[in-house]
């Protein structure tokens, strides 16, 4: 009877054991491991895209940029609020009064006129493109790229839907916030080729971003169209294409056809062969990468020239040394400088030209080349002298008096600063609305935009078509311009057209 006892109470005491190690166990899984559907995002902070996601995303019941506006107006931020609110719970009038109000104080604020063309359509049926853009990665200095990018999105939006949208369709944009990161953009890319509403993407802005998503989107059947991303691997079969269809394109040139026209232009007008390449290692995209590459390998292969210094923008921080490496190019036999700046080294590229002596003959012979993407804008042109005569290589060409330019004047009552993002931007929805015109069936746009006869008027006058079997960039892109002073029509320091445009080859 006491053994029966005994083995009893060993038994109750090993049930016992038991329970409390599965209780351990539990506990170390729940709350000590990290959780794997957890991230860490680039601001430091960890998310769950599980549950994230969504919040990433609005139709108009989120605010996703606090900061549209250079300056903080209470009563636009209120009004604004009070739109969010009406989106929220469906009551679209609400929305749509408190939304025009908004804009009534601020008309310079795209998230705001995006949210307003949507709810003016309410209930209705609409083609809904996603919008991604790199909001939050940038919100803690300036989202200036995500309202470039957003403001061409909303003018394209707002011009189609006042006329009826397309066969009695109108257009709803869904912005997302991808924070420029390609594994967040991942998630969201896998997310939207499953939601069936959902007929194109246009957006992201960095090659890395836009290369993590675009196989997603070429696999998932969903065109996507970049307006910023400028990367050569764009082009490529295994990210573009499904069964020999291609879905994914882009209205900025590519790293290739910009490196072709520069060397080009360089050789043929100023038969120049020793270059001084100032770049950002830091920093160091995947375009800023591609286009050094491309630059040298064309300038060498193919004019017999060389790269005889190159330097990194990045080292020396706010102190950087530019009259020092000027001086140290020079002596290295410089003939011309190659600027590929990051967005937080423009003024260190800048501060190299402007160590070129003035009015001197060594000035007079030193040419210099600039980026297709941080130096198109009024940074360069604030420097006036300095940057006389620089040649950039870039993706349309604006001025005041173009349809595009007075458009987004009236519309936005503010200038917008030759920014090519959101000319771009503008374009890639050109492409989408030329597209729904031939045939609104979502699955039918890959091959509309293909076809030989496809055309969509871009910002510049230019006709965007596109050659699916070579590449994802449009055919003729590249323009290239050169800063001019002050003249009898422009009287500040001004990008003018180089009126010789050499022609685009892919046999450099």
């Amino acid at each position: 009877m006491l053994e029966r006892k005994d083995s009893l109470r060993r038994f109750v005491a090993v049930i016992i054991a038991l329970g409390i190690l599965g209780v351990v166990v539990w506990a170390l899984k729940n709350f000590i491991q990290p959780n794997e559907e957890k991230t860490v995002n680039v601001n430091g902070t960890s998310n769950s895209f599980s549950d994230s996601l969504d919040e990433q995303m609005s139709f108009g019941e989120k605010n996703l940029v606090d900061r549209e506006l250079t300056l903080n107006i209470p009563a636009f931020q209120e009004a604004k609020k009070q739109g969010m609110e009406g989106m929220a719970q469906k009551q679209y009038q609400k929305a749509v009064e408190n939304f025009k109000n908004a804009l009534a104080i601020a008309p310079n604020a795209p998230l705001t006129r995006i949210y307003l063309s949507n709810a003016e359509i309410g209930n209705a049926e609409a083609y809904t493109i996603a919008v991604p853009v790199p909001i939050q990665a940038k919100e803690k200095y300036d989202p200036i790229e995500a309202l470039e990018m957003l403001r061409g999105f909303a003018q394209a939006q707002y011009e189609i839907n006042q006329k009826g949208g397309i066969r009695g369709k109108r257009i709803k944009l869904q912005v997302i916030d991808d924070d420029d990161n390609p594994e967040i953009a991942k998630k969201i890319a896998e997310k939207l080729v499953q939601d069936k509403k959902v007929i194109g993407v246009m957006g992201h802005a960095s090659s890395e971003v836009s290369l993590a998503v675009a196989p997603i989107y070429a696999n998932g059947k969903l065109v996507f169209i970049t307006p910023v991303s400028t990367s050569n691997n764009l082009n490529n079969p295994d990210n573009a294409l499904n069964n020999g269809k291609r879905y994914v394109f882009r209205t900025n040139i590519d790293t290739q056809i910009a490196a072709q026209n520069l060397v080009r232009y360089m050789h043929d007008t100023f038969d120049v062969h020793k270059v001084a390449v100032f770049y950002d290692n830091e920093k160091d995209s995947q375009y800023n990468r591609e286009l050094r590459e491309e630059f040298t390998k064309i300038l060498v292969n193919s004019y017999k020239g060389k790269i005889v210094y190159k330097d990194d923008l990045s080292k020396g921080g706010s102190n950087y040394p530019a009259k020092e490496k000027y001086k140290q190019a020079i002596e290295k036999g410089t003939q011309a400088f190659l600027l590929l700046p990051s967005s937080k080294t423009v003024t260190h590229a800048l501060d190299v030209i402007s160590a070129i002596p003035k009015n001197t003959s060594e000035s007079q012979g030193i040419k210099v080349l600039g980026d297709i993407s941080n130096l198109y804008g009024s940074n360069t042109l604030n420097r006036g002298k300095d940057t006389q005569g620089m040649v950039l290589a870039v993706p349309l060409y604006l001025n005041s008096e173009d349809q595009f330019s007075r458009q987004a004047k009236e519309l936005w009552k503010d200038k917008i600063d030759s920014a090519w993002k959101t000319a771009t931007s503008y374009d890639a929805a050109q492409v989408f609305i030329e597209a729904l015109k031939r045939n609104p069936a979502s699955e039918a746009l890959p091959e509309e935009i293909c076809k030989e006869g496809f055309q969509a008027k871009g910002t510049s006058g230019d006709s965007l078509r596109f050659d699916c079997l070579d590449s994802s960039s449009p055919q003729q892109k590249v323009k290239l311009v050169q800063v001019s002073p002050p003249d009898s029509s422009n009287k500040q320091y001004h990008f003018k057209l180089i009126e010789h445009q050499p022609k685009n080859h892919k046999d450099d």
